[in-house]
């Protein structure tokens, strides 16, 4: 997988805005203007490295190549649980090959780091869950409330999971060890986030609160409305989805129509009532689908829940597909996803439907990544759909991303 990465390690950068706001918080607490809510954890990882000398860019983009690899060896171990080794082998493959994978793996972005942590999170579930231990809960819960620090919106991800968890393994009450664990991970948001922005001047904390309260709720369908908020998403969510499967859903078309017999899959065991793949995959994904359906959404956002989909087309292919069949099938998806990122022919120079495709979406590919510094002759930020969201920008803050 590490080799793979090289194919678009040079690459131009930064990719997104975001990544210098990342590079200027290195040397808190003396300044620190990420924003909000400050990324505090992320920031530490690249400062531990900047200090030994890392090039402040590579400082954070190590942890993301070494957590693009690390993914997808914690994918498998997950997938194992609910289908032979080399149907699990090829779709966790599949999943470290995914466009959007691949693409952040190389950049400054938190999206591979926190992917990497939320699978962590599902496999100690996992494992708790088919051995009915409770000091594996106690792990998940703990690495949430630690994400809150990296990305809060793993804890909104993951949180359900986390709970029916708990209750999977044999708790009967209250689950008070997860919602404490949460609440302890906001707590420790909040006070790194007051105390990194507001040692200096408190009102400007605030402010920057409210400002980033304020983006957040004009691209929600609370401010935003049917059309320019819950359709606008909704569009955005399916462009993705499109776009980070794209490889697989002819396979999964041709699985479905040829098929002739249903074979039922491997469930997790457990001592109790476990879940299956399809309850682990809708408990994975489901929340983060309707945060991004609800509020605002971004190709990086979907990376922590693309391992529940390749867990999904693996469990697909462990019912559907005769056994001397699967692995062919699952290899298959692997290896036209990994030709989508390769090959797809990203152009600064497109015209018609394929400008907007590869402004809006296409650029999640090696000629993108590699030409990333020209995406802008092509995309600006609502060009395609405007809402009133994106004028509430102010100048010297990164543009919203769309």
């Amino acid at each position: 997988m590490l080799g793979l990465r090289m194919l678009v390690l040079e690459h131009p950068h930064p990719v997104h805005p975001d990544e210098m706001a990342f590079i200027a918080g290195i040397g808190y607490p003396a300044d620190y203007p990420v924003h909000h809510p400050g990324y505090a954890l992320w920031v530490a990882l690249g400062m531990s490295l900047a200090r030994f000398g890392v090039e402040p860019y590579w400082a954070f983009a190590v942890w993301s190549l070494l957590a693009s690899v690390v993914s997808p060896a914690v994918a498998f171990l997950i997938f194992r649980r609910f289908m032979s080794g080399s149907v699990a082998f090829w779709s966790a493959l599949a999943f470290g090959a995914s466009p959007l994978m691949w693409f952040s793996s190389v950049t400054a972005l938190t999206y591979c780091t926190s992917t990497a942590l939320g699978l962590f999170i599902v496999l100690a579930c996992v494992r708790a869950v088919s051995t009915g231990s409770r000091a594996l809960i106690l792990v998940a819960a703990a690495l949430m409330a630690l994400s809150c620090l990296l990305r809060v919106d793993l804890v909104l991800y993951l949180f359900l999971l986390v709970l029916l968890s708990e209750r999977w393994v044999g708790r009967k009450t209250l689950p008070a060890l997860t919602l404490g664990f949460t609440l302890l991970g906001f707590v420790m948001l909040y006070a790194a986030g007051w105390w990194l922005y507001g040692r200096g001047d408190p009102a400007s904390a605030s402010a920057r609160l409210a400002h980033t309260r304020e983006i957040l709720f004009g691209q929600s369908v609370f401010r935003a409305g049917l059309v320019d908020g819950l359709i606008r998403n909704a569009v955005k969510i399916l462009v993705n989805l499109g776009w980070n499967f794209a490889a697989a859903l002819p396979v999964l078309l041709a699985i479905a129509v040829s098929s002739r017999r249903r074979i039922r899959g491997v469930d997790l065991p457990s001592p109790g009532a476990a879940p299956t793949a399809g309850w682990l995959t809708a408990c994975w994904v489901g929340p983060g689908l309707t945060l991004l359906l609800l509020t605002h959404v971004v190709q990086g956002y979907f990376l922590p829940l693309l391992g529940a989909g390749y867990l999904g087309i693996g469990a697909y292919v462990s019912r559907r597909v005769e056994p001397r069949r699967r692995t062919w099938a699952t290899a298959t998806v692997a290896i036209l996803t990994a030709a989508q990122f390769i090959v797809y022919p990203w152009s600064s120079e497109s015209a018609g439907w394929k400008r907007i495709v590869d402004g809006k979406i296409g650029f999640i590919s090696r000629a993108g990544l590699l030409h990333i510094d020209l995406r802008g002759r092509i995309h600006e930020d609502g060009d395609f759909w405007r809402t009133p969201a994106h004028d509430l920008t102010r100048p010297g803050d990164p543009p919203l991303r769309s």
